[in-house]
């Protein structure tokens, strides 16, 4: 009754599907018009897709691996926020830890979260000094809304113990946060 597949080919998988999936937005987005806007802003609408991107990757090597059940507490792994460096990169060839070692696959995902959770903060308050009744605005906030969302979610799955309904919840809104940052990229112009 268990499936099993390897991390790399299930973030693969993942990435690729998600690439497929905002595209299909991307594109839909497009076809309703686009807003003019500064260079800034869709500098930062643009970073924060491609955080997303990573950190749908990343989550795609935590679940394949399943690094969710290693260290089940929060915001410190076994008493720390970062593992002595002897855990994190304890495998050889030393690359290797990056995909295969679930401590180290675990904080990557938790460090590119929270850079993910400053990065749209930081947009956010950029886009509504501009111009808080811009439709982007609104946007930027609907995305940060998301992204506390499944912050609060993926805490709320380590926490319990990556049960299936909560794993399965995380993935389902990392494609919400997905959409909510391909369609609010895809309107600036």
């Amino acid at each position: 009754g268990m499936v099993a597949v390897a991390p790399v080919k299930l973030a693969l998988h993942l990435t690729l599907a998600s690439l497929f999936l905002a595209t299909l937005v991307g594109l839909r987005t497009r076809l309703g018009g686009t807003e003019r806007t500064d260079a800034g802003a869709k500098r930062g609408a643009t970073l924060l897709l491609a955080l997303v991107f990573l950190q749908i990757a990343l989550g795609g090597l935590v679940a394949g691996s399943k690094a969710g059940l290693v260290y089940d507490t929060f915001p410190l792994m076994d008493g720390s926020f970062i593992p002595p460096a002897s855990v994190l990169f304890s495998g050889t060839p030393w690359i290797e830890n990056f995909v295969d070692n679930h401590a180290l696959v675990q904080l990557n995902h938790r460090l590119v979260a929270y850079l993910l959770l400053a990065a749209t903060l930081w947009h956010v308050v950029g886009i509504w000094r501009r111009d808080a009744n811009a439709p982007a605005a609104n946007r930027a906030l609907l995305l940060l809304a998301v992204v506390l969302a499944q912050a609060a979610l993926g805490v709320t799955t380590l926490l319990l113990g990556v049960p299936l309904w909560a794993g399965l919840s995380h993935q389902g809104v990392a494609m919400l946060v997905l959409i909510a940052a391909t369609h609010h990229r895809a309107r600036l112009a």
